[in-house]
C-alpha cells in the first residue's frame, strides 16, 4: 500500500475524531449555556418596601453625547442611539457590519465613522455583540457565544485603530441574551443580531 494512501487514511481518521470531539463539546456548551439562562429565579421576586423619604431627583438621561452622535451619524442606516441615566448606547444591526455568519467586518467605512464620533467622547467604551437563538455549528464558531465574542473583538479592534486611547475599549460576547424581539420570525432575529457600543461618561 503506498505511503500516501496510509497517510491520507490516518489524516481522515484524525479529522473525523476531531470533528466528533468538537461536536460533542459544542453540544455540552450549548446545554450549559441554556441551563444558565434558565437558572432560577425565572422572574424577579416582588419586594415590599416601606414608604421612602423623598431624596434627590433622579439623574437625567445622558443626552449631550447622544445628541452629538445622532447628528454626526444620522446618515448611517439602521443605527440607533439609545440613552439611559448612566450611558449612551449605539446600536447597529449585525447585517450592517458583517456578511452571513462571519466575524470579519465588511463595512469599514461605517466603523471608521463610528470610531471618529465616539473617540471624542470621554469615558470607557464597551462593545457588546448579540446573536439570535439559531444554532451555530462551524469549526471556527462552534457556539453562538463563540461567534458573538469573535464579533465583539473584531469590532473592538476596528474601533481601536481610530480611537486615541484604545485601552478605553473592552469587548464582550453575549450570544442570544437580552433579545429585543421574539426570535420566532426573521424580523425579530435580525433585530436581535446586533452590536451595541456603550459609552459611559
Amino acid at each position: 500500500v503506498p505511503v500516501w494512501v496510509v497517510a491520507a487514511a490516518v489524516f481522515a481518521m484524525i479529522g473525523a475524531a476531531y470533528a466528533g470531539l468538537l461536536s460533542g463539546l459544542n453540544a455540552e456548551s450549548d446545554e450549559l449555556y441554556r441551563a444558565a439562562l434558565a437558572a432560577p429565579p425565572s422572574m424577579m421576586p416582588a419586594l415590599v418596601r416601606p414608604p421612602a423619604t423623598p431624596g434627590p431627583p433622579a439623574p437625567e438621561p445622558v443626552t449631550g453625547a447622544a445628541d452629538q452622535l445622532r447628528a454626526t451619524l444620522a446618515d448611517i442606516p439602521s443605527l440607533e442611539v439609545v440613552t439611559s441615566p448612566v450611558a449612551t448606547i449605539l446600536r447597529l444591526p449585525t447585517a450592517l457590519l458583517f456578511q452571513g455568519s462571519g466575524a470579519t467586518p465588511v463595512s469599514s467605512p461605517v466603523l471608521n465613522r463610528v470610531a471618529g464620533a465616539i473617540g471624542v467622547q470621554p469615558g470607557p467604551i464597551r462593545v457588546l455583540a448579540y446573536t439570535d437563538n439559531q444554532p451555530t455549528r462551524t469549526v471556527a464558531f462552534p457556539s453562538r457565544f463563540a461567534l458573538s465574542t469573535a464579533r465583539a473583538q473584531s469590532v473592538r479592534a476596528a474601533l481601536a485603530r481610530h480611537v486615541p486611547d484604545p485601552a478605553r475599549i473592552t469587548a464582550e460576547g453575549r450570544a442570544e441574551a437580552e433579545p429585543l424581539a421574539p426570535n420566532a420570525m426573521p424580523e425579530g432575529r435580525a433585530r436581535n443580531n446586533r452590536i451595541e457600543i456603550v459609552l459611559r461618561p
